[in-house]
């Protein structure tokens, strides 16, 4: 049982396992076989007597370009260039209607980038905009067809235009609206060509990202977890001294808060690691950053991650909600990122959700059915189309109550909050915590291992595969 198994525990198992590799030697976090996360039918008998009703798909946006314009290390010249752009066209929205009578095509102009080449930090790669088309394929075969079982009839007329059934949101970065286009392109290649309503606002108070802004209370927790035991063992681990020493002959001058992302945007996209780096010693460090990142999430019972995704988890449990009303859209698309994905998979599941760092490309799926002969509502949830075992219920269907319970936490107005502090004589002062601290921060010393989470995720799927 999770609820057992202490962090240390988690440190323990992390030792002794390796990063998972596609059938082509990459690490899945590049998301290269997007067949593996397509949407996995029901196999439950009670799905003969259940309708799809609602489905809320999160997805993370596909590969891009390194994100930071600090240099990942001494000597570090690569260059970046895409072949994706965006056309534009103004249009000002008024009782007059100003339509555009021009197409702009939109160039990042090489030698005006912090890298060299075409494309924006971050930007969404030519590989990023071929994972969103297959995931839009993946998703129109699981949702679009004939039957109880889809959402959308393959011969159901919708005007993406002007419907009320579907909803696309993604915060307002070029690699998630992006992603979100090339998703519904792909997903409903029939339907109208016209404009379609695709919704963002200011990532600062959006509740598609964890903000510890607008949530004082990740500052705390976070700053709980570096003055923990379990930290303070992490980053002393002696492995961890070796593999640092190693590093710094591999990559002198490396940055820690964006080691992770130099070293997986040069494997993803086939470039040369730094010094010779070895793929073994790659490998290791990598895993060392990625637990390094999880561990965190999994603290004191899943408290900060449960924090940080409140906002969004209270969205999810309306939406749903409005569906077992029988009100708003049948279809919500959100394009996020790993920062929204991991932590939510913390705050459901702990250690038997998140087992890893999201891949490009992945999804979390909530998909609501009903019954008509009781009015009872299901719900199932899945991580890269795969089923999720869900407390309390031995199947993949699993009661709309059943979901309210694991998310109760949401309810807790209060969740963000952080009690006034009552100065005193003599107290040091306070140390200033980020975000950015606690998940790229802390991975100065970490020994090798993304296991985290999966010995224990192993047993919980086995069992629940035998249901």
């Amino acid at each position: 049982m999770i609820s057992v198994l202490t962090t240390s525990a988690l440190l323990a198992a992390a030792l002794v396992a390796g990063v998972e590799l596609d059938a082509g030697g990459y690490p899945r976090y590049c998301g290269k076989d997007m067949a593996f996360s397509k949407v996995q039918p029901v196999t439950d008998p009670r799905m003969a007597s259940l309708t799809l009703q609602h489905v809320q798909l999160l997805v993370r946006h596909g590969a891009r370009t390194p994100y930071s314009w600090q240099k990942c290390w001494n000597g570090y010249n690569e260059a970046w260039n895409c072949q994706l752009r965006d056309r534009m066209a103004p249009v000002l929205h008024t009782a007059d209607d100003v339509p555009s009578n021009m197409t702009f095509d939109k160039i990042y102009t090489d030698g005006q980038n912090v890298f060299k080449g075409t494309c924006l930090l971050g930007q969404l790669l030519d590989e990023g905009y071929t994972q969103q088309q297959q995931n839009g394929a993946n998703f129109q075969a699981a949702y679009v067809g004939r039957g109880h079982r889809a959402l959308f009839q393959v011969d159901e007329p919708l005007d993406l235009a002007t419907s009320k059934d579907v909803y696309f949101e993604s915060t307002d970065v070029h690699r998630t609206v992006g992603s979100g286009y090339i998703i519904v392109q792909n997903m409903f290649p029939n339907s109208s060509s016209d404009a379609v309503p695709f919704h963002t606002g200011d990532i600062g108070v959006s509740a598609l990202v964890p903000s510890a802004d607008l949530c004082p209370a990740m500052n705390v927790l976070g700053g709980q977890w570096q003055a923990s035991n379990e930290f303070h063992n992490w980053v002393t681990n002696a492995s961890n001294g070796a593999l640092e020493a190693q590093l710094a002959a591999y990559a002198p001058g490396y940055r820690n808060d964006i080691l992770f992302d130099c070293l997986m945007t040069q494997r993803c996209t086939n470039r040369t690691l730094p010094n010779n780096m070895t793929l073994d010693f790659f490998h290791a460090m990598v895993n060392k950053l990625e637990t390094s990142a999880l561990l965190p999430y999994y603290f004191r019972d899943n408290i900060y991650a449960r924090t940080a995704s409140a906002r969004l988890v209270a969205q999810m449990r309306s939406r749903f909600e409005a569906a077992m009303a029988g009100v708003g859209p049948r279809f919500y698309l959100s394009i996020v990122h790993d920062s929204t994905l991991n932590p939510l998979l913390a705050a459901l599941g702990g250690p038997t959700y998140l087992t890893e760092w999201v891949p490009y490309a992945s999804h979390v799926a909530l998909e609501v059915y009903y019954e008509n002969a009781t009015t009872d509502y299901y719900f199932r949830l899945l991580y890269q189309g795969k089923p999720l075992p869900v407390p309390g219920c031995v199947t993949e269907l699993c009661r709309s109550s059943d979901f309210f319970a694991m998310t109760s936490f949401a309810t807790n107005t209060s969740i963000c909050a952080v009690a006034p502090r009552v100065p005193t004589p003599k107290t040091s002062p306070p140390t200033t915590f980020s975000t950015v601290t606690l998940v790229l921060g802390i991975t100065a010393g970490v020994a090798a291992g993304v296991a985290i989470g999966h010995v224990i995720t192993a047993r919980a799927r086995a069992g629940y595969s035998m249901v």
